[in-house]
């Protein structure tokens, strides 16, 4: 991966290093003006053409890269827990305090009455 970024980051100044090696092939045989010499294009037009058809196709690149990022929804999968109970829990009774029957309180008695009918 470290390799790939590496390359495309240097890709600009690769087309420099060929063009220099590759010069007296370029304004022999690719040059648009090869056949006008005193125009002294010297390849440049070749080498012009190659750095915006690499650019261009970092661009495009990049957008596609971003509009995945826009327009693709993640997928998740949801996942269940499943709970397995090996075991037979005990029944047990609860254990309830009796009711106390003698209680009594003490607002029957009282002066506050609801209204009668």
């Amino acid at each position: 991966m470290a390799i790939v970024l590496t390359i495309r980051m240097l890709a600009i100044p690769l087309l420099y290093v060929d063009y220099q090696l590759r010069k007296d092939y370029i304004v022999n045989n690719l040059c648009e003006n090869r056949l006008r010499p005193q125009m002294h294009c010297d390849g440049k037009c070749y080498l012009a053409k190659k750095i915006a058809a690499t650019e261009h196709r970092d661009v495009t690149e990049k957008g596609i890269a971003f509009a995945r990022l826009l327009f693709e929804l993640p997928y998740y999968e949801a996942i269940q827990a499943k709970i397995h109970f090996d075991f037979i829990p005990e029944l047990h009774q609860a254990i309830v305090p009796p009711y106390l029957v003698g209680y009594f309180s003490e607002y029957t008695s009282s002066h506050f009455q609801p209204p009668q009918a």
